[in-house]
């Protein structure tokens, strides 16, 4: 929450910047997903097997992007997550 109310005129700063932002994230969107040269540029590009990824002390979405399936909030629960159904 917030300790007041939000002046009228921010919130219409706030539609004002969303409706152009959601365009450029659509865009974006369009150019990492569908636009061949870009994929034939950056896919499998830079890639590192699972066991360098270990020996380099990869973590986190490093290290399962090598093939780990790795997650320390399973592996080594902490706060709520010993109560949580990963499966």
């Amino acid at each position: 929450g917030v300790h007041q109310d939000l002046p009228p005129k921010l919130l219409d700063d706030i539609w004002a910047f969303c409706d152009p932002f959601l365009k450029v994230c659509g865009n974006l969107d369009e150019l990492l997903t569908e636009n061949r040269i870009f994929k034939q540029r950056n896919v499998d590009i830079g890639t590192i097997g699972l066991e360098d990824a270990w020996a380099w002390g990869f973590s986190g979405v490093m290290v399962r992007g090598s093939g780990a399936a790795w997650d320390l909030r399973k592996a080594q629960p902490y706060e709520c997550y010993p109560e949580m159904d990963f499966d």
